[in-house]
Order: structure tokens, then C-alpha cells, then sequence
């Protein structure tokens, strides 16, 4: 399952446990955890910033929530592309 936590090093080396929740058990904004990062979001769009936390790799390779469900109650998980009924021919 999610974590609320995420371990990375910072500059210098040292080993930083980032919480995904405040100290009201809120999520963090996205502001927040790229700063809390250390990446530069001066002047930066929202649309960039979301774009720079999908490459963090916590994110990037967090499962979406209805996969670990069914995972999770130990049934197999697969997803097709989206089609629109009239242009699928059935044989």
C-alpha cells in the first residue's frame, strides 16, 4: 500500500525522511514537497510542477489505487488502452 513517507538524500549526502502529511494529518501541497525536496519552484507553472513530481521516482512508480486493491485480494490486473465501441470490429 501507499506509504506517507518518502526517503531520499538531500545535497550534502545526508538521508531526509520526507512526511506526506502535516502536523494535522492533512496532505502536503505540491509546493511543499518539491521545496521540502529541494528542487528550485520560483517562477515555475503549476502544469511544470506536476510534471517534476511525476519524475520523482516514488511517484513514477506508485501503482494507482485500484491496482493495489485487487492486488492486494490477490487478483491479476490489467489495463488496455481506451477505445470508442464504434471503431472496434468484432470478428
Amino acid at each position: 500500500m501507499v506509504q506517507n513517507y518518502y526517503k531520499f538524500k538531500d545535497a550534502e549526502g545526508n538521508e531526509v525522511i520526507q512526511v506526506m502529511q502535516n502536523k494535522r494529518g492533512e496532505q502536503k501541497g505540491l509546493k511543499t514537497i518539491l521545496s521540502e525536496r529541494g528542487r528550485n519552484i520560483r517562477g515555475i507553472k503549476h502544469v511544470d510542477m506536476l510534471a517534476m513530481l511525476a519524475e520523482e521516482g516514488d511517484f513514477k512508480n506508485q501503482k494507482i489505487w485500484l491496482q493495489e486493491l485487487l492486488e492486494d485480494a490477490e487478483m491479476e490486473v490489467d489495463f488496455f488502452p481506451k477505445v470508442h465501441g464504434e471503431r472496434v470490429q468484432l470478428d
